[in-house]
C-alpha cells in the first residue's frame, strides 16, 4: 500500500514538472539533448537565441527556422505573451541533420524575458515585415562569416518557410531554400536558374508536415 501510494505522488509531482515547464526549457531540454549549443546572435534592432551543433562537411551550414509558434490564446481572439512553439518541429528536425547547422531563433521568440525592443506586433501583424526579415539576415550572416561556411541551405517551416524565402537573397553562399507546410505567396528569385525536386533524405521525418515540402535549388 505504501509502494502504490508512493508511486501515485510521484507521477503527481512529475507532471505538475512537466506542467510548468515553459516552452523555452522545452527547446532548451531538446537541444541539449541532441548535443545543439545555445548562442545569442545580433541582428540589425534585434538579438536572436539561437542553438547550433557543428558536424559533416565543414563548409556546409543547414539553417532553420521555425514556424509562427503561438501568437494567438482564446481561439485566436487574443495575442498570446509569448510566442514561442510549443512543438518547435524546426529544431526536432535540425537534431536529426547530420551536418552542421543552426536553428535561428525569430524576434522576441525564446525569450524568458521580453526584451525592451519587443512589442506583440513582431508575432503578429509585422511578423514578415522589413525589420524582422533583416535582422534575422544580418544574425544568419555574420554567424557565416564567422564559421566560414561556404554553402548555405534555408529550411524553414510554416511561416519559417515564408522567412527563409524573404532571407535567401540576402546570405551568402546560399545553395538551396527549402519550404515545410508553407503558404506562402513569396517567391525566391536571383540571377541563378532554379530547380524543384523532393527532399533530401536529410531533411525527411515521418511527420505528415515534413512530407509537404518544396526545395528550391540554386545552381551557378
Amino acid at each position: 500500500m505504501f509502494h502504490r501510494r508512493f508511486l501515485l505522488d510521484l507521477i503527481v509531482i512529475t507532471t505538475i514538472i512537466g506542467g510548468c515547464s515553459t516552452p523555452e526549457r522545452r527547446a532548451m531540454s531538446l537541444a541539449h539533448h541532441h548535443g545543439l549549443s545555445p548562442v545569442l546572435l545580433r541582428g540589425t534592432v534585434f538579438q536572436h537565441r539561437a542553438f547550433w551543433a557543428a558536424r559533416g562537411a565543414p563548409d556546409l551550414l543547414i539553417l532553420f527556422i521555425d514556424g509562427d509558434g503561438s501568437p494567438w490564446t482564446h481561439g485566436g481572439r487574443r495575442i498570446a505573451p509569448d510566442p514561442t512553439p510549443r512543438v518547435p518541429l524546426a529544431l526536432e528536425l535540425a537534431a536529426r541533420t547530420p551536418a552542421s547547422v543552426l536553428y535561428l531563433g525569430r524576434p522576441c521568440y525564446l525569450e524568458t524575458t521580453r526584451p525592451a525592443e519587443c512589442s506583440e506586433q513582431l508575432w503578429t501583424s509585422q511578423r514578415y515585415s522589413n525589420d524582422v526579415v533583416a535582422s534575422m539576415s544580418a544574425a544568419a550572416s555574420a554567424f557565416v562569416s564567422e564559421h566560414h561556411f561556404k554553402r548555405v541551405v534555408l529550411v524553414g517551416y510554416s511561416g519559417g518557410g515564408t522567412l527563409a524565402v524573404l532571407m535567401a537573397r540576402a546570405l551568402p553562399g546560399i545553395s538551396g531554400v527549402v519550404t515545410i507546410s508553407t503558404c506562402a505567396s513569396a517567391r525566391f528569385s536571383t540571377s541563378r536558374s532554379t530547380s524543384r525536386r523532393s527532399a533530401p533524405s536529410a531533411m525527411r521525418s515521418p511527420t505528415s508536415e515534413v512530407r509537404r515540402s518544396t526545395v528550391y535549388e540554386v545552381t551557378p
